[in-house]
């Protein structure tokens, strides 16, 4: 500390996962923590911008979070498009007809041609059966695997007919 100078009038920093906007602020509980859903690795933050949003996917429960690795990702079968996310319960089942094989995504993928799903929150398509076939993404029942004939139709998740 400098000469003169009192334990009272020194400034200190903020630490990682806060922030203050009062310039010459000498005490620590003027910091003011990083909301959840955010994060800030910044030692004398002095802006609420400092705090970084958890990327789409992720959400954080905590305050004053240090690291990004603080945001949990949404698990499979789930998405989340949105970024800043506070809770879990933000994470959003995939919909009939797609699904999520990854951790933390912002969307989910349509099942592809020869596959369906008739889940919310699908981890996986199911393959239409042999002699049956389905041209179209992100078919939601069985039914649209369609009846064909021929050899290229007999395989399981046939998507074309030739």
């Amino acid at each position: 500390s400098e000469e003169g100078a009192t334990d009272d009038s020194v400034c200190s920093a903020c630490p990682a996962g806060t922030w203050n906007g009062v310039t010459g602020s000498n005490n620590r509980t003027h910091c003011i923590d990083c909301s959840p859903g955010t994060w800030s690795s910044t030692l004398g933050a002095s802006a609420q911008s400092s705090c970084k949003a958890c990327t789409a996917g992720t959400w954080s429960v905590a305050w004053g979070a240090i690291a990004e690795g603080t945001c949990q990702e949404c698990r499979v079968g789930t998405y989340q498009p949105a970024v800043g996310q506070a809770n879990v319960s933000v994470c959003i089942p995939c919909a009939p007809g797609k699904y999520s094989a990854l951790t933390g995504v912002d969307s989910c993928v349509a099942c592809p041609a020869g596959t369906w799903t008739d889940e919310f929150e699908a981890t996986t398509c199911k393959i239409c059966p042999a002699s049956k076939w389905s041209h179209s993404l992100g078919a939601r029942l069985e039914g649209n695997c369609v009846s064909c004939s021929g050899s290229s139709c007999l395989a399981e998740g046939s998507a074309q007919v030739t």
